[in-house]
C-alpha cells in the first residue's frame, strides 16, 4: 500500500552491549486480516483486539494509541474487538469512537490546507515572534500528513500551479474520504487466561485430572483465526 514503516505500531528491543536494537512490529499479534466490513462488500484491512479479561479499559486505549499513525494512513478499515464477555464490549465502543472513529472521519481536508499554510509561512520565515501552537501543529502534521504525492500537491500548490479548490479534489481523488467500521465478537465458553492458571495453580502437578487449556467452540474457519 506504499505505507513508511514509521506508521507501523512498533516496539524496540535492546540487544546485547555493542549490538544493534531490533525493531519488531505488530509484537501483540492481534489478528490482522482483510474481510468486507459489510455483507457483498469488498474486502478491507481488518485490526483486532483481543480482551484478556483484566476488566478495565486502559490496555484497549493504550493499544488504540500505539495504531494511531496506521489508522491515519487508511481511507477505510475494520477494527473488531474480541471478548468473552459482552459486558466490554460497550465501554470498547465508546473509547474506540473518541480515540478513533470520530477524529479520523473529521474534515481531514480542514487540517491539510491549515498543515500547507503553516508550512509555507515556515518556509517563507515569516514568523518573527514564535507562535507555540503553530510550531506544535507544524510538527504533528509533518509526522501524520508525510509522503511524495502529498509533497507533490503543496509544491504545485505553492507555486500557484493549484488553487485550493483545485487542490481540495486532487486531495479527495487520492484520499477519499474515510470509512471506519467497528464491530464486536464475543467467544463463548473462554475462560479469562489469569482465571485458568489460578485454578491449574491449586491442584498438585501430580493430578492427571487438569483443566483444559483452550475449550473452542467455533467453527473450523472461526478456530483458525483464533489460533487454535
Amino acid at each position: 500500500m506504499g505505507m513508511s514503516k514509521d506508521c507501523l505500531p512498533a516496539k524496540v528491543y535492546e540487544g546485547r552491549p555493542g549490538s544493534q536494537p531490533t525493531v519488531r512490529y505488530f509484537v501483540d499479534k492481534f489478528p490482522l486480516f482483510l474481510a468486507p466490513s459489510v455483507p457483498a462488500a469488498s474486502p478491507v484491512v481488518t485490526f483486532s483486539y483481543v480482551d484478556a479479561g483484566f476488566e478495565t479499559p486502559s490496555p484497549f486505549l493504550t493499544h488504540l494509541a500505539a495504531y494511531q499513525r496506521v489508522f491515519r494512513q487508511l481511507a477505510t478499515f475494520r477494527f473488531l474487538y474480541i471478548a468473552a464477555k459482552d459486558a466490554y464490549f460497550q465501554m470498547a465502543e465508546q473509547g474506540f469512537r473518541s480515540l478513533v472513529k470520530r477524529p479520523l472521519e473529521s474534515d481531514t481536508w480542514a487540517e491539510i490546507l491549515h498543515y500547507f499554510h503553516i508550512r509555507k509561512k515556515w518556509e517563507n520565515h515569516e514568523y518573527v515572534v514564535p507562535v507555540t501552537a503553530d510550531f506544535e501543529f507544524l510538527t504533528d502534521a509533518r509526522q501524520r500528513f508525510h509522503g511524495h504525492r502529498l509533497d507533490s500537491l503543496y509544491h504545485a500548490w505553492r507555486c500557484g500551479e493549484l488553487s485550493e479548490q483545485e487542490l481540495r479534489v486532487e486531495f479527495l481523488r487520492l484520499w477519499p474520504e474515510r470509512t471506519i467500521f467497528f464491530d464486536t465478537c464475543l467467544v463463548r465458553g473462554h475462560g479469562r487466561p489469569y482465571d485458568l492458571r489460578a485454578r491449574e495453580g491449586e491442584r498438585s502437578v501430580k493430578d492427571n485430572d487438569h483443566y483444559p487449556a483452550h475449550r473452542s467452540v467455533h467453527p473450523s474457519g472461526e478456530r483458525k483465526l483464533l489460533g487454535a
